[in-house]
């Protein structure tokens, strides 16, 4: 289990730990094994599915905190019985994302050069937080290979996402934009080896200071109408939606969509039949297809060239001026 996981699912506990008390339940975490143990039956587990039905959040949310506080049980061999009628509902709407290509070129604009360089790595290679975390404490060595041998893109490797971390590795790509980031970032990091994204310290980056950061930026361009980010305060613009603006360019791309999946640590074949994504110059060759459509900042197929802004407006101005200098 990753740290951050662990540290997720003690949060969740204490919570309801905390919740009990207040409702003037005053059991610590042994004295509630050695009671369930003892009597068995649903009390504790109305507790339990009482307090997720009272807190905030999505349906997916409520399970996984109800999930451990089941698994605390479980582990300490004292489990709570099952209650298939129980049904949990959702005490917000689902969060629609709302980031566009325009507002990400926006944001890039005021980035400085590390957060530039890991933004655009994301977006391009499709990862989250998580992701890009891993990558700049696990990526040097092979960052550096491969610059020095002039890689067009940059592979970076993955141990898996979630339950599947150490499960099912799987390697995604960086291309033009994120790897010219790269490089610039690196002239000012220099060549010291650790971690790929450093802050003043010379310490790693943070995937929680990566995120405080993007939504300092948001707040600054007036996209994100809250004071401060928390997760009842969503404004469809979050880094993970990164992912979805990557998924989305690539879609409209004549690169297979599966690659896609695969390099975002989706689980695309569950049975393991399609050997195609082992294959790393397929998987290479599909990203190359996709790439103009991700190099937003260099050659985004979908952004109208300079030079026919030029030439529109030049065409609306002569239209403007009624056409008379054109009828002498």
């Amino acid at each position: 289990m990753a740290d951050s996981t662990a540290s997720n699912y003690l949060y969740c506990f204490e919570y309801w730990v905390e919740w009990l008390r207040r409702e003037g339940f005053m059991w610590n975490p042994d004295e509630l094994v050695e009671l369930q143990r003892s009597k068995g039956g649903y009390e504790i587990l109305d507790l339990a599915e009482r307090f997720v039905s009272e807190i905030d959040g999505r349906v997916g949310y409520k399970r996984r905190v109800l999930n451990v506080i089941r698994s605390f049980f479980l582990h300490n061999r004292a489990p709570l019985p099952r209650d298939p009628s129980f049904q949990l509902h959702s005490s917000r709407p689902k969060a629609v994302g709302r980031l566009t290509v325009e507002e990400f070129r926006l944001m890039l604009g005021g980035f400085n050069p590390m957060y530039r360089a890991i933004f655009l790595s994301m977006f391009q290679g499709g990862m989250g937080l998580e992701e890009v975390q891993y990558w700049s404490l696990h990526g040097w060595d092979s960052l550096q290979r491969q610059l020095d041998r002039g890689a067009v893109v940059v592979r970076v490797d993955l141990p898996g996402r979630k339950r599947n971390r150490n499960v099912r590795p799987y390697y995604t790509f960086i291309g033009s934009d994120a790897l010219e980031a790269v490089k610039d970032y690196l002239k000012v990091r220099g060549r010291r080896p650790g971690a790929i994204f450093i802050n003043q310290l010379g310490r790693p980056v943070k995937k929680k200071t990566i995120y405080l950061y993007w939504h300092r930026h948001l707040k600054r361009l007036g996209l994100y109408p809250f004071d401060k980010p928390s997760k009842s305060n969503r404004s469809g613009r979050s880094p993970h939606e990164l992912r979805d603006l990557f998924r989305t360019r690539w879609e409209k791309s004549p690169a297979k969509p599966s690659v896609a999946e695969f390099m975002m640590g989706h689980t695309v074949d569950p049975l393991e039949y399609n050997k195609a994504f082992k294959d790393e110059d397929y998987v290479r060759r599909e990203y190359l297809k996709a790439l103009p459509w991700l190099n937003i900042l260099s050659e985004d197929p979908e952004r109208v060239p300079r030079v026919a802004l030029e030439e529109e407006r030049y065409r609306m101005r002569r239209a403007g001026a009624g056409g008379a200098e054109g009828d002498r």
